[in-house]
């Protein structure tokens, strides 16, 4: 009898390798493709004007008759962001796995693509197997910073691929909830043929703390506070948000959920009953008002000095309902985002002017990772013993350490894929190998996800940025004719000597040379794109001979009376 021919499975990572965000996976048999969240990620201060981050989806949409449904591991804006830009570019949009916290806190979203979307939910728990059209997948509950996170096995002839998601190993979370450890061990016995594992702490020694301990420095923190306290934090921290709201009952403040997210993603959670707190806890800002400010509390957003953040505008003094004063206490409970650094601690320097007492050091214990340090990592690596692994959700630094950390535990090294966006990473019981690389990268979104800049753009937002702008305006008469000497005007071109004087120079000459041109060719208009192009030229010359400095030249062409 002939041997039975086993299906062949592959995974394509096109977000959340060798960077932090835009996390999306596929997962592949022959006949159909998942997707394994879809994120966003946020820009750094070089990436001027852009407004987020997106995986490339090129080759989902080129494959889209192949999608059987998309998995949603939690709600966290790096796993989910990019799911509503991605939906709005599929004919049909397949079926949505979540756990039901998961999915209330996205319906808003997807309903406003469509109202008919919210059929496509599919509510899932832990230690539920779930087909998923020739998929069948497996649900594993594991402890974030966020309720209703899970991990996911999609079983095969060869083994269970394993997606850990975002995790830790806390004993003690404040939803009494730990990570499914029993589980994990258990398709380690049964044969974990690949795990995909979280690397976002794998350079942090020992194990991540515990919610539990981060419980005890908030009670020390409202020991001392005389004043309001005001806590920012991310709005889908629900745990962190639980620990807070019962120090308030504990210390009889009353409390305020500040932000359009935290109210939002508070409401849902409360109505879902993943946050829970005792009827007058919460009240409004106006009530607030009316309190003795030692009987106050507010939860916020802001901590990663997002501009028009709740806690930056107080910062700022530009939020009307809440002004920053002696007394406050103002405490970060998260830990910086690369690339935030900067506007968050100008944030705190402003809250200190304006007479605030602010706590944001992670070491004095008012903030815990939702990530495994390396010990947790070693122990799921342990529990799960993967015939081949891959870390994700890390820069390279990470995954590379993360690989390291493998090693020491058995992991044979050719059996590591540090893969890049794009690689398609074949698996079997036999062998994995990367077959090709398909098309992969970012996009980049300025504007409620409908100006999508390129390369090209964004180096003239650097241009602009570093260089300013000059515009020209050229006025021509009925005969295409310069009418008079071009006036320029710039923004964040920065002229320390007399700039009437240098303006007026430079028009002049840019007069003397257009009339000439035009002179000897007589068929090139201004009004033209060649003729823009000339003008640039030209100017850019003129400038530069005059300043050294090479601004974006910008001509205004019109005729006389327009």
């Amino acid at each position: 009898m002939s041997e039975e021919i086993k299906e062949q499975y592959s995974v394509i990572p096109l977000g959340g390798i060798r960077e932090i965000g835009k996390n999306m996976w596929l997962v592949s048999n022959e006949k159909q493709m998942l997707i394994i969240d879809c994120g966003l990620k946020f820009p750094g201060e070089d990436l001027y004007g852009v407004d987020y981050l997106l995986p490339d989806f090129s080759y989902v949409i080129e494959n889209q008759e192949k999608l059987a449904g998309i998995i949603l591991t939690h709600a966290h804006e790096d796993h989910v962001g990019g799911l509503v830009p991605l939906m709005e570019k599929l004919d049909s949009p397949p079926p949505l796995y979540a756990t039901e916290l998961s999915l209330g806190l996205l319906e808003e979203r997807v309903t406003d693509i469509e109202e008919g979307y919210k059929s496509l939910f599919h509510p899932i728990t832990g230690r539920e197997i779930t087909e998923i059209g020739s998929f069948k997948v497996e649900f594993m509950h594991v402890c974030h910073s966020i309720s209703g996170a899970v991990g996911l096995a999609v079983h095969t002839p060869d083994g269970a691929i394993v997606f850990t998601g975002d995790f830790k190993l806390d004993p003690t979370p404040i939803d009494q909830k730990p990570t499914d450890y029993f589980k994990f061990a258990e398709l380690g016995e049964q044969g974990v043929l690949l795990l995909i594992a979280d690397s976002t702490n794998a350079t942090q020694p020992g194990y991540t703390i515990s919610e539990k301990e981060v419980a005890e420095s908030f009670v020390n923190a409202f020991y001392r506070a005389k004043g309001r306290i005001i806590v920012a934090t991310f709005a889908s921290s629900l745990h962190r948000i639980q620990q807070v709201v019962n120090r308030c009952a504990e210390f009889d403040r009353k409390v305020a959920f500040v932000g359009r997210s935290m109210e939002r993603i508070t409401a849902k959670a409360y109505e879902l009953g993943y946050l829970t707190y005792p009827e007058g806890l919460v009240v409004s800002l106006e009530v607030l008002d009316s309190l003795p400010a030692d009987k106050v509390a507010i939860i916020t957003t802001g901590s990663q000095g997002e501009p028009m953040a709740a806690l930056s505008r107080m910062a700022s003094g530009k939020y009307n309902q809440v002004q920053i004063r002696q007394g406050d206490t103002v405490i970060i409970s998260a830990t910086p985002i690369p690339g935030n650094e900067r506007s968050i601690y100008q944030n705190i320097n402003k809250l200190i002017e304006r007479g605030a007492q602010v706590l944001y050091d992670s070491r004095k214990g008012l903030h815990a990772s939702g990530h495994a340090s390396q010990e947790e990592l070693k122990l799921m690596l342990n529990l799960t013993k993967p015939r081949y692994f891959v870390p994700t959700h890390g820069e390279f630094r990470q995954m590379t350490r993360h690989k390291e950390l493998a090693e020491s535990v058995g992991i044979a090294s050719e059996n590591i894929f540090l893969l890049d966006l794009g690689d398609h990473l074949l698996v079997s019981e036999s062998e994995a190998q990367v077959s090709e690389r398909v098309t992969a990268g970012e996009i980049m979104v300025a504007g409620r996800g409908h100006g999508y800049l390129d390369a090209k753009e964004l180096r003239e937002r650097h241009k602009m940025v570093k260089d300013g702008v000059l515009f020209a305006s050229c006025t021509l008469d009925e005969k295409g004719q310069l009418a008079s000497v071009p006036r320029l005007m710039s923004k964040g071109f920065i002229i320390e000597d007399d700039p009437v004087t240098l303006y007026q120079n430079a028009g002049e000459q840019l007069a003397s040379l257009l009339r000439n041109y035009m002179q000897k060719h007589e068929n090139v208009t201004l009004t033209s794109e060649k003729g823009e192009i000339l003008i640039q030229d030209m100017l850019g010359r003129i400038i530069y001979s005059l300043t050294r400095r090479r601004p974006v030249i910008v001509p205004l062409v019109h005729h006389l009376g327009e």
